[in-house]
């Protein structure tokens, strides 16, 4: 899934959110890399702190932070030809993947403008989603028959994870709690459930009527931000016990939602009327109740 629109990476137990209702709480804010025609935000830490991928005037990915209101980047893996920024810790630490000249995919952890590559053995391709305060990572990897595996890594050590009777999972955020999000799907038809892996098991979460549910991250309280695709179009939701689909109301196509803090800001991606990429933070005074 090298495409920057992601929403466009035991036991079973179904978990109804019910409809998720419109919501009329939050402001949305464009946040665009300076020049870039196109722009994701994909994490957001406690202080505020933002990171994501934007694409250049050539096409080439870079990663980013956003910090204070001012960008910081490129961040760019040495000898790359693109690099994508997902998830951002409190400490700062980014993860995503890079592409090499010979088009192999490596997941990385970036730490203090220093970078640590993350392979799963033997896989084909391995990208990082997210990760924790603790450091441990969670993201896919490519086998050598073709098929997708989520994964955990911690101090090193990866354990694979995947949802009972799948043919894909993918893992995409991680709290403290080591609470983990992610979807998966389960046959040939392309029907894609959200997932919530927690001590162990795996607990499926599906939008009524959704035809994909994407969850993409978990914040420090285990409110649940993501995307799902009704048959209008795409939007965003968070479940932190109230359940609200948002729309960024920029007469959008779409909406993406992937990360969300304990302070209640949302970051995600919106695509404009002209089929453009825009990262966005919604926020909201009152903020996100912590369970």
């Amino acid at each position: 899934m090298a495409n920057i629109r992601y929403a466009v990476l035991l036991l079973m137990v179904g978990l109804a959110m019910g409809s998720a209702k419109a919501d009329d709480k939050f402001n949305y804010k464009t946040i665009d890399y300076p020049g870039a025609p196109n722009t994701g935000i994909f994490g957001i830490n406690r202080s505020g702190n933002m990171s994501g991928t934007y694409f250049d005037m050539k096409g080439v990915a870079h990663a980013f932070v956003h910090k204070a209101g001012k960008f910081s980047g490129p961040i760019d893996f040495p000898k790359a030809n693109r690099t994508f920024g997902f998830g951002l810790n409190d400490s700062g630490q980014v993860v995503g993947y890079y592409i090499n000249t010979d088009y192999t995919v490596h997941g990385y952890v970036y730490t203090g403008g220093k970078f640590s590559a993350i392979d799963y053995p033997k896989a084909t391709a391995t990208r990082a989603f997210g990760i924790n305060t603790s450091g441990q990572v969670v993201g896919s990897f490519i086998d050598d028959t073709g098929k997708v595996h989520g994964f955990l890594n911690t101090n090193e050590k990866f354990t694979v994870l995947d949802f009972p009777g799948a043919i894909r999972t993918e893992a995409y955020g991680i709290n403290d709690a080591g609470q983990i999000v992610g979807f998966y799907t389960e046959s040939s038809n392309e029907v894609v459930h959200g997932f919530l892996h927690n001590a162990g098991k795996f607990t499926t979460i599906d939008l009524p009527g959704a035809q994909r549910t994407n969850p993409y991250g978990i914040n420090q309280s285990g409110h649940i931000a993501g995307s799902f695709v009704d048959d209008k179009a795409p939007h965003g939701f968070i479940d932190n016990g109230e359940k609200l689909k948002l729309n960024v109301p920029e007469k959008a196509l779409s909406t993406f939602v992937f990360a969300l803090n304990d302070g209640g800001d949302v970051v995600g991606q919106y695509v404009d009327l002209d089929s453009v990429d825009h990262g966005f933070l919604a926020t909201t005074a009152k903020g996100v109740e912590k369970k």
